[in-house]
């Protein structure tokens, strides 16, 4: 009995390549961004496709509607914990997307050469909107943490006010404390 493995070739690979041939057969999955300079433009798609292939609605990115929390505490750990690895995601983003806004207006581009002026300043261009858009995302994380922040200390004030009328919760400033890193983020 054998098996038939399907592998697909990329467009840009050589013609010479055999189907049966893995490319890398020693990754289990490949990672693919659009990076800050992507040609098209994904802010009006109304669907997203899963990686089981089923197509989903996303939100409206105008929208201003907020998830309900949960009055569970460990549900609420894990969810700060999702939107503090994010503001980490981000953050490493930004300084590189940074250092791109830094670096593009020294570039010294050739004499008379206008189209590629105009495409290098249309790229400056895209790296400083890119820039803007992930700090919008980083706050929108921020905000969730904050959100989540506040809840979790009226259920530890409920929670400490039902089991014994004497014990107080600990200062505002120390509550972030309960958080795994979360100085690092603000």
């Amino acid at each position: 009995m054998t098996s038939s493995i399907r592998t697909f070739r990329s467009v840009s690979s050589p013609s010479s390549r055999q189907l049966h041939e893995p490319r890398n057969s020693n990754r289990a999955s490949k990672r693919f961004s659009l990076g800050i300079f992507s040609n098209s433009d994904l802010s009006r798609s109304s669907t997203a496709t899963t990686a089981s292939g089923k197509e989903t609605r996303q939100c409206a990115p105008t929208s201003n509607e907020v998830d309900l929390l949960p009055n569970d505490q460990i549900k609420l750990e894990e969810i700060a914990n999702y939107h503090l690895g994010q503001i980490g995601r981000l953050a490493i983003e930004i300084a590189h997307c940074n250092e791109q806004v830094e670096l593009l207006p020294r570039t010294k581009l050739p004499e008379g050469m206008e189209c590629i002026a105009r495409k290098h300043y249309e790229r400056m261009q895209a790296a400083e909107d890119w820039l803007k858009l992930l700090e919008n995302f980083q706050d929108f994380h921020r905000q969730e943490v904050e959100r989540i922040k506040e809840l979790k200390k009226k259920l530890m004030m409920s929670n400490a006010l039902d089991s014994d009328p004497l014990i107080t919760l600990s200062r505002d400033d120390e509550f972030p404390n309960t958080f795994c890193d979360y100085d690092s983020y603000t």
